[in-house]
């Protein structure tokens, strides 16, 4: 149980410093470094702190347009729909329900539904459009850093260093050594130390992730 508690100390003490930091100086321009800063934030929460120290989160993704932060909010619109079968081309029922369906006219609109309903001549539902609103967060002249977790990547290197800082541990605990042998029993030290380092590096690692940081004005 002691040497669970040194592998959590050692793991948080040396990976809750690791991170990732990005400026645009190390992009070839600042368009690059804005395209590379889209690319990453796409539909993943991040954290912007502005110049003023003051933070936030926004849950849906940000974009920087015309040097200005923007987020992003997923919202769905319903609109109840009628039509009559003869401008229907084609309905594909989803999976084995006749509940939703896609629909396609003769004039070539392609429409998602719910709730659909046929009868001899004409067919009714709900259409379903996803809409994407922006919303502006602040002129990036004010904006100091952006970051997000990256908890995958997170996983992976606790995982990997937790392994074997819990193996040296264990190694630790080896009452006897021989140059000509190890014992069986000491032999087993190693593997046991780095499963559970492996097993609390995991955890760790997907929980408080590998900061990615962008800094603007810092």
């Amino acid at each position: 149980m002691k040497n669970i508690f040194i592998v959590i100390a050692l793991l948080f003490i040396f990976l809750t410093g690791c991170s990732s930091t990005y400026k645009v100086t190390d992009f070839p321009s600042k368009e690059k470094f804005y395209e590379e800063f889209n690319n990453s934030f796409k539909e993943r929460e991040a954290k912007v702190t502005l110049v003023n120290d003051s933070s936030f989160f926004v849950r849906s993704g940000v974009e920087i347009n015309h040097d200005t932060l923007l987020s992003f909010e997923k919202l769905e619109e319903k609109i109840h729909r009628r039509f009559a079968l003869s401008d229907v081309a084609d309905i594909g029922f989803s999976g084995s329900t006749t509940t939703s369906a896609s629909v396609v006219l003769k004039d070539g609109d392609k429409l998602t539904g719910a709730e659909v309903k046929v009868t001899k001549d004409s067919i009714s539902f709900v259409g379903v459009k996803s809409l994407i609103t922006s919303n502006t967060v602040a002129q990036i002249d004010k904006v100091k850093t952006v970051t997000f977790k990256n908890r995958w990547y997170g996983l992976r290197l606790w995982a990997i260093t937790g392994a074997l800082t819990g193996g040296c541990i264990g190694l630790l605990n080896v009452k006897s050594f021989s140059t000509s042998h190890w014992e069986s029993q000491e032999l087993m030290y190693f593997p046991i130390g780095a499963g559970v380092g492996f097993i609390i590096g995991a955890i760790g690692g997907y929980f408080f992730g590998y900061p990615i940081t962008y800094e603007f004005n810092k």
